[in-house]
Formats: structure tokens, C-alpha cells, sequence
């Protein structure tokens, strides 16, 4: 019994320490986000299923510094070696690593717990295709945005879409390296964690 009376007061506790943290202006320093949605890729770009996770720290009241890392998961059973040599698996095949850093814009409206947010940033695509010496680099940009919901003052859910682009660096066989563009557009939902 005493275990579940002190586990209600750290919980009444924390929510209310939260509660007069989001009234002065924030969850916290710090966001935590998981993301889980697809990718569609465009002109020779990976695409699939897309898990990523993102850390922000706050740099002003809507500013933050953004961390992303993002992987997609596309099916390789529908790839092809077109004209110019590229192996084209479709808009869903491929896979890819991103590596993003930027800024994101959180900004406030008239319902606290209702947050859209835009970000920009920049980084690198790794892209992998199946087949020796097909894979390859894209310095990319990105630029998004979305809209949280925050069911509590420090956990927020919701979505957002963004665009991603960049010069791609392809290998072609042994030897041999052509650039194309890099080009595509995710779709995500996802969790906020505010510390």
C-alpha cells in the first residue's frame, strides 16, 4: 500500500511540476522524438518504410537546435538496370541513411497543447542498393514541417512531412561514378518526449 501511495504523489508531483514548467514556457530544454512513417522517393531515390529518432535543444522560446537520424527500408525484388547503368528499384525500393542537423520553429497559438513547427537543415544521405558498387552519397537539404499535440505537458503526438534533396553520388560497376538527383518525400508520425 505504501508503495502505490508514493508512487501517485511522485506522479501528482511530477505532472504538477510539468504543468507550471509548460506555463512558463516549455516542456523542458530538451525533446526526444521517435518517428515512425514512409518515404517515397523520387528520380533514382531510396524509398520505403522510414524509423527515425530526433533531438532537439531549445536555443530561444521557438528556436531549437535539431538532430536527425532517419533509416529507410525499401523491398529490392523489383530492380532493374536502366540505360544510363543505374539500378532502379522504383519509388519504394533502396535504402538510406540520413544524418540531418538544423534548426526547427516551434510556434504558439491560442491552444497550448496544439504546437506546428517548421525545420530546415542540412546533412548527409547514405543510399544503398542491392547489386555490388551500386551504392552511394547525397549531400542533401531538408526543409518540413508539422503540428504536435501535447496529451501531457511533456509527452506530445502527431505528424509531419518534409521534403529532401540534394546532388546524388551513384556508383555505377567498378570504377565508375555518375550523379543524378536526389530527391524525395517523407511522411511521418510520431512521439515527443520534453525534459
Amino acid at each position: 500500500m505504501k508503495k502505490l501511495i508514493m508512487t501517485v504523489v511522485a506522479f501528482v508531483s511530477m505532472t504538477s511540476l510539468a504543468r507550471a514548467q509548460a506555463r512558463r514556457g516549455g516542456g523542458g530544454e530538451d525533446e526526444l522524438d521517435a518517428m515512425i512513417g514512409g518515404r517515397v522517393g523520387v528520380d533514382n531515390s531510396p524509398g520505403g518504410g522510414l524509423v527515425g529518432t530526433e533531438y532537439a535543444h531549445r536555443l530561444s522560446q521557438q528556436t531549437w537546435f535539431d538532430l536527425q537520424l532517419d533509416m529507410t527500408f525499401g523491398g529490392t525484388r523489383d530492380c532493374f538496370v536502366d540505360r544510363a547503368g543505374f539500378v532502379d528499384c522504383g519509388m519504394y525500393g533502396g535504402q538510406s541513411l540520413d544524418l540531418i542537423a538544423g534548426v526547427k520553429w516551434k510556434f504558439q497559438t491560442r491552444n497550448e497543447r496544439l504546437v506546428p513547427f517548421a525545420k530546415v537543415g542540412g546533412g548527409l544521405a547514405f543510399l544503398f542498393f542491392p547489386g555490388p558498387d551500386n551504392d552511394g552519397i547525397a549531400p542533401v537539404v531538408r526543409g518540413g514541417g508539422g503540428v504536435k499535440y501535447f496529451v501531457l505537458p511533456t509527452l506530445g503526438v502527431g505528424g509531419e512531412m518534409s521534403a529532401t534533396l540534394g546532388p546524388g553520388f551513384y556508383g555505377c560497376g567498378p570504377n565508375c561514378t555518375v550523379s543524378d538527383l536526389f530527391f524525395a518525400f517523407n511522411i511521418l508520425a510520431s512521439v515527443e518526449f520534453d525534459f
